[in-house]
């Protein structure tokens, strides 16, 4: 991780975008901005995980890709799934989670693939 930081030192900044709270873990979203901040570049999201001791035993780094194939891509997809036939949707247990981490695993365990309007509500 070290190395890493010290590659890009002088070639800009990464500005925090977003910050999540917590004890133990923390969710962030970043763009890499020029020395000047005149300029953004790569941005992305960024998770870190503390062991007992405040030392840092997981990270994971996701930028947004470099490139984007844009409407290739949407004509492809759609050309691949003409003739898809819907899923029908799994059935889940509403709930009202009151934490980040109960909120998460509900929308992507319980309610993914299920309900758009349960996932927005």
């Amino acid at each position: 991780m070290k190395a890493k930081v010290d590659e890009r030192k002088g070639k800009g900044d990464v500005r925090i975008d977003k910050i999540s709270d917590g004890n133990i873990a923390c969710g962030y979203a970043w763009t890499w901005v020029s020395g000047d901040g005149k300029e953004e570049g790569l941005r992305g999201t960024t998770f870190v995980q503390l062991n007992e001791s405040g030392e840092i035993q997981y990270v994971r780094e996701i930028p947004e890709p470099l490139y984007k194939p844009g409407d290739l891509i949407l004509e492809l997809l759609k050309a691949a799934t003409k003739d898809a036939q819907p899923k029908t949707p799994k059935s889940f247990q509403r709930k009202t989670p009151k934490t980040a981490n109960e909120v998460a695993k509900y929308l992507f365990l319980d309610v993914q693939g299920s309900e758009v309007e349960e996932g927005t509500r």
